[in-house]
């Protein structure tokens, strides 16, 4: 979160995010990961399309289903939590979509120390761990590049390609050690003031 104590500051700090001149970069522990059985699941570029919420329905969060390679469809909410998810998709398959990419520059197999995991007891991190070891499914941290901003888009990517964040109840986490948090951290933020022109950094270690 960056703080402002200026409109000016905000004003401009917006056009630098407007820009695509902010470095986010983020850590993620997710379980399905599976380069072997699925080809989505490398490191690369990876990019979806959203529906332009405010396109549609009254500005409401319309979302895509997908129904099978080269198809989908703008569906009806179920539940209030459908309300809150957002859906992404490999394929732009409707007029009123928007590009949001990321880049996943490594991923490793998960473990105790992991910055995305600080939020978890140490207890409840090695029984999970353990856990997706005895089940040959072991957890990997991902190292991801944000090049676009949009809510939720982290989490939806993943999701879109059989992923999940580990605690992460509103994108169908098969691990839910806790309702408060899930493995997913920013690591470091960088920009230029674009009043005083410094190149700043700030990072977690």
């Amino acid at each position: 979160m960056v703080i402002s104590r200026s409109a000016e500051f905000t004003g401009l700090f917006n056009k630098e995010i407007q820009a695509r001149r902010i470095d986010k970069k983020y850590v993620a522990v997710v379980s399905g990961w599976d380069p072997i059985k699925n080809q989505n699941h490398k490191v690369g570029a990876w990019t979806h399309f959203y529906v332009k919420r405010s396109s549609l329905d009254g500005g409401q969060h319309d979302v895509f289903d997908s129904l099978s390679a080269g198809q989908s469809r703008l569906v009806e909410y179920q539940t209030d939590f459908d309300k809150m998810r957002f859906t992404a998709s490999r394929l732009q398959q409707h007029p009123y979509t928007v590009p949001v990419q990321l880049v996943v520059t490594k991923a490793t197999k998960a473990n105790q120390n992991s910055n995305a995991l600080r939020g978890f007891h140490p207890a409840t991190i090695k029984r999970m761990l353990g856990q997706a070891a005895a089940e040959n499914a072991p957890l990997f941290e991902l190292h991801i590049d944000l090049i676009t901003g949009k809510t939720h888009q982290i989490r939806a990517q993943l999701w879109a390609e059989g992923l999940s964040i580990v605690g992460d109840w509103l994108y169908s986490s098969h691990n839910l050690p806790s309702p408060d948090t899930f493995a997913l951290c920013c690591t470091e933020l960088g920009w230029t003031c674009p009043i005083t022109g410094v190149a700043l950094k700030f990072s977690v270690s």
